[in-house]
């Protein structure tokens, strides 16, 4: 009697290590694919978002390499023409074609379009001649590659006008169109840089702008960057 106990026992537990039913295999499966297919999801968001932030990592520096070349040029106006070191060589056409293809861009609507006057009026000149690629002094926007990706940068230069202080003391950067009493003219320096790589500026484009404002008048108060 006591054999066939041990016999019954050992059949039990013969019947319940016999492995897994075929359901529970398939459960199982399908459990392994939905944690497989969620981290392939997040590596493949990870990858985007590295991707992303790369890409406008090279428009910084693309646009702030821009911005210094052009604040490093002499603002002294040429005595024998007149016209400001700055816009020598910017045809009128050019430069305002690129002022109307980025109106919407911030500060472009407050900045005056200005070329050198020297120029005939049709001139389509952008004073790219003998200059450094991508050249700041090129109105009109350039391609510039980097790691793959196509970016276009766009130079504006211009004039405005600021109030003095202290009426302009709590709106830095009031560079506006129209003088008034007392204002100083200023040069206002837009450097814009757009990029239509990734997921989400393939649309519209994604864009980075950075801005200064150089002063030609003979004292230094109104330079800001």
């Amino acid at each position: 009697m006591i054999k066939n106990l041990y016999r019954k026992r050992l059949s039990r537990l013969s019947s319940d290590d016999s492995g897994f039913s075929l359901m529970e295999v398939i459960v199982a499966i399908a459990i392994m694919t939905v944690i497989a297919t969620a981290a392939a999801a997040l590596t493949g968001n990870g990858i985007s978002t590295s991707a992303t932030q790369e890409r406008k990592q090279v428009a910084v520096t693309i646009a702030n390499g821009a911005l210094e070349t052009v604040s490093g040029w002499s603002i002294a106006t040429n005595s024998q023409t007149g016209v400001n070191n700055l816009y020598a060589g910017r045809g009128q056409a050019a430069v305002t074609a690129a002022f109307l293809a980025n109106a919407t861009r911030p500060g472009v609507a407050q900045t005056i379009p200005t070329w050198d006057t020297t120029l005939p009026v049709a001139s389509t000149s952008d004073g790219s001649i003998n200059t450094v690629f991508p050249d700041p002094n090129n109105p009109s926007a350039q391609p510039d590659t980097q790691n793959g990706t196509n970016y276009t940068v766009t130079t504006l230069i211009g004039g405005c006008y600021e109030a003095p202080a202290p009426a302009n003391s709590t709106t830095p950067d009031n560079c506006v169109l129209l003088p008034s009493v007392g204002s100083a003219a200023l040069i206002r320096v837009i450097v814009i840089v757009k990029w239509t790589a990734g997921a989400t500026c393939a649309a519209s484009g994604c864009y980075y702008q950075v801005s200064t404002i150089l002063d030609p008048n003979a004292d230094l108060e109104w330079i800001t960057h």
